[in-house]
């Protein structure tokens, strides 16, 4: 990738999922694909409303290796359920969804940042609210760049 004219490092700012009333307990249907081939950060600038109190914002980083396919991967979170002197230790690997929980009624901000593996194509973000009853809002802006 050749360097930006104005800045040696590259950033590319795309709107990832538009403000917009939430599922109860179900995701975006159709979530917004951002193309992000030859970067390897990714922050998430991140707006939730709840709708009630008790209110999560749920969403799901999904990534592809493939331009233009229907193959989605969850990222996934690595654990050690114990970890023995002089024995192998078993590793838990599982999909994971990340939960935001809202501190109080009102908008709110936060960033979440992510380092994509190399040959990431293409990334989503579905989104929930964990309230089926009184679901919240949210909205994502997606940078990425070429980070250290």
């Amino acid at each position: 990738m050749s360097d930006h004219p104005i800045s040696t490092t590259y950033i590319d700012k795309q709107i990832a999922r538009a403000a917009a009333p939430l599922g109860g307990q179900v995701y975006d249907a159709a979530p917004l694909e951002l193309v992000c081939a030859g970067f390897n950060m990714m922050m998430l600038f991140m707006r939730y409303t709840r709708g009630a109190a008790g209110g999560d914002l749920w969403f799901i980083v999904e990534q592809s290796n493939d331009p233009v396919g229907g193959d989605w991967y969850q990222v996934a979170a690595v654990g050690q359920a114990v970890v023995a002197a002089n024995a192998d230790n078993l590793d838990l690997i599982q999909r994971s969804i990340r939960s935001y929980g809202a501190t109080a009624a009102g908008a709110q901000y936060f960033v979440y940042t992510l380092y994509l593996d190399e040959g990431v194509e293409r990334v989503r973000i579905p989104c929930a609210d964990s309230d089926a009853q009184a679901p919240g809002s949210a909205e994502i802006e997606a940078v990425f760049t070429m980070g250290g």
